[in-house]
């Protein structure tokens, strides 16, 4: 697999991922998920505000139907919070039925 940031500062991606969407933005070294980027919210300066919400597979992730929607958003969520992030592709995220994931998300087999 080849990893590729160079045009996103801040943004792991694996470019094989490719055609495995759609994809989500996970909050770097966390199991936190983008699910609101308003890059207009007023309240804050500057302006703009992420909302994420815990656990991998939580409906309320927001999903991108390609990699170049994430990566967009994912530059997005850099620039209004400095979050490092990384692109997830849906099929790293379908639980299968022999896993079994801690309190903070991490796999146990």
């Amino acid at each position: 697999m080849s990893s590729k940031s160079s045009l996103h500062p801040g943004v792991t991606f694996y470019e094989d991922d490719r055609e495995k969407g759609p994809f989500c933005i996970r909050i770097g070294g966390t199991s936190e998920f983008v699910s609101e980027i308003d890059a207009e919210y007023s309240r804050c300066w500057p302006p703009g505000k992420v909302e994420v919400v815990a656990g991998w597979g939580n409906p309320q992730t927001l999903m991108f139907d390609t990699m170049d929607a994430a990566l967009e958003a994912a530059d997005k969520v850099g620039d209004i919070e400095g979050f490092h992030t990384s692109i997830e592709a849906l099929e790293h995220l379908t639980p299968k039925d022999d896993w079994t994931c801690s309190a903070q998300g991490e796999l146990l087999v």
